[in-house]
């Protein structure tokens, strides 16, 4: 069923521990192991993910108009969690769009 995620390779995690308990993704449970990227965002500088996040986004939306996705350098834990949220908004495909983009920067 998640033939469409990225392959699962070993990532390298970096000390940094945020210890937060994310939720952006908990709509999505049954379809993918969202506690695998839970994990990865609590050993991650998180602007560093959400600029990756915000470019890929940019340069596809570009063609298109659709959700909308904001920048916000320093990004504590549950602001990250905020903006994640509010850009998937219930939309499925959205969120594979963020799960690879958060796979995508570890390899």
């Amino acid at each position: 069923m998640t033939d469409h995620i990225l392959q699962k390779k070993t990532q390298k995690l970096y000390p940094i521990n945020n210890d937060y308990n994310y939720t952006f993704l908990e709509k999505y449970k049954e379809y993918y192991d969202i506690q695998r990227i839970y994990n990865l965002l609590n050993y991650t500088k998180l602007n560093n993910i959400l600029y990756t996040i915000y470019l890929n986004w940019y340069n596809f939306e570009k063609k298109q108009k659709s959700n909308l996705i904001y920048f916000k350098y320093d990004c504590k834990p549950d602001e990250f969690n905020n903006i994640i949220n509010n850009f998937i908004d219930d939309d499925y495909s959205i969120s594979i769009f963020v799960i690879n983009n958060i796979i995508k920067y570890y390899h």
